[in-house]
């Protein structure tokens, strides 16, 4: 039986617009049906601490060039707009990258499917959910492709379509909490990986190689991680995130993040993969 679990929520004020690389959308948060406890970790009874965990040798080779962009994992960049549904891109980015490990084809799937139909995983479509929440749902019912449900950035009713399932899954698998190289050799192995960071320094973001998380309450943010590099000029390596807020933020719709220190803003506190 699903045990019951507390509720962390974001007041309606916090949702207010703000101006981001040129672009609206609502502020990082986090909110749904989740407990936060000490530093960037979630306890969800039942739940995420019951995924089963990468058994993946852990490599502890920094200098290992992963890019999952080049290989066609990875998606186009896209904007949410005015909806808090970077769990839902960060979720179905993920499917896009397990279902091209084992198709070899790319699948461009609807994030706006899970706006609307997650709620019963614990998502709570634009005002915030789990790349978890996303993962659950595709796993119970497969995922269609964006064209055939597509993204209106606004919460609506989860509609049936006549289009097929573009792409199932089969499992959800973690990564250890705090282990750098489990993630990196996760992200190796399995491909692009859903993560939840703390986004403090993201409102400010205007490219380049992002050192530290800043300081204050932990803003929290669902991203995909595609990639492991190392910036030729200044031997600095760091992770490659890609988020959902258009071409106009960041490098190009991403985001780099140092490497140098130990599980930069809980980068390993909440990594999934979806498993075929």
């Amino acid at each position: 039986m699903r045990l019951a679990l507390l509720a962390l929520a974001i007041a309606a004020s916090a949702l207010s617009s703000a101006s981001l690389g040129g672009q609206n959308r609502v502020p990082p948060h986090f909110s749904g049906p989740h407990t936060l406890v000490s530093g960037y970790q979630y306890a969800l009874s039942g739940e995420y601490s019951a995924l089963n965990i990468t058994n993946a040798a852990a490599q502890g080779n920094t200098s290992v060039e992963i890019d999952w962009r080049t290989k066609g994992a990875v998606g186009p960049v896209e904007n949410e707009g005015q909806c808090g549904s970077d769990w839902a891109f960060s979720a179905k980015g993920a499917v896009e990258g397990e279902h091209f490990l084992a198709t070899g084809k790319l699948q461009v799937l609807s994030a706006q499917e899970l706006v609307d139909c997650a709620g019963v995983t614990g998502a709570q479509g634009c005002n915030g959910g789990l790349p978890e929440d996303g993962l659950r749902f595709i796993k119970a019912h497969g995922s269609v492709a964006s064209s055939a449900y597509p993204y209106t950035a606004r919460d609506g009713q989860c509609k049936k379509t006549t289009a097929g399932v573009a792409a199932k899954i089969g499992g959800i698998l973690r990564s250890p909490i705090g282990d750098d190289a489990a993630l990196l050799a996760m992200l190796q192995l399995h491909g692009p990986v859903s993560v939840v960071i703390d986004g403090n320094w993201i409102p400010e973001y205007r490219g380049g190689i992002q050192s530290n998380c800043g300081s204050g309450a932990p803003s929290f943010v669902s991203a995909l991680l595609v990639g492991a590099k190392t910036d030729s000029a200044s031997g600095e390596p760091y992770w490659l995130l890609k988020f959902s807020y258009g071409t106009a933020f960041g490098n190009n719709g991403y985001a780099y993040l140092s490497r140098r220190r130990h599980n930069e803003c809980g980068i390993t506190d909440y990594a999934i993969v979806p498993l075929h």
